[in-house]
């Protein structure tokens, strides 16, 4: 069995995601801040930045989690990366917002946010140094 770069899920800070992201698969951990059953939304967080999460294809009714009921429980999901333009009523500009279509999700109690997020600034700071520089060619 051949490993293939279309399944690899990147870890990535809540805190960085852009709409750069996009349509890519992605795996974030977090905070479970809030949770919607009955839309199947949730929303994590970790240090102050908030990440809406649709959950209906990873949940399968109310029993299957029952730590979706424990608020600041940590989690981690894996799933797409989609940007929608939301509009308030009182706002004429459309507002870009992120939202993870998870695949998977997981509660993990264990999971040390600080740790997680400063293992993957070392992986993109090392990352950056493996890929090459340009060079201006005159």
């Amino acid at each position: 069995m051949s490993l293939d770069h279309e399944d690899f899920a990147a870890a990535v800070r809540i805190s960085s995601l852009t709409p750069v992201y996009e349509a890519k698969k992605i795996r974030v951990a977090g905070h479970l801040q809030s949770c919607d059953l009955d839309h199947s939304m949730i929303v994590i967080e970790d240090q102050d930045t908030p990440l809406l999460v649709d959950i209906s294809l990873c949940i399968n009714g109310r029993a299957s989690c029952p730590w979706l009921r424990e608020r600041n429980t940590t989690v981690v999901a894996v799933g797409y990366l989609d940007v929608i333009d939301m509009t308030l009523e009182d706002n004429t500009e459309p507002i870009p917002t992120l939202i993870l279509h998870a695949l998977v999700i997981n509660e993990r109690r264990d999971l040390d946010l600080d740790v997680w997020n400063s293992a993957i600034d070392a992986y993109e700071q090392a990352k950056s140094k493996l890929e090459p520089t340009s060079v201006n060619s005159q």
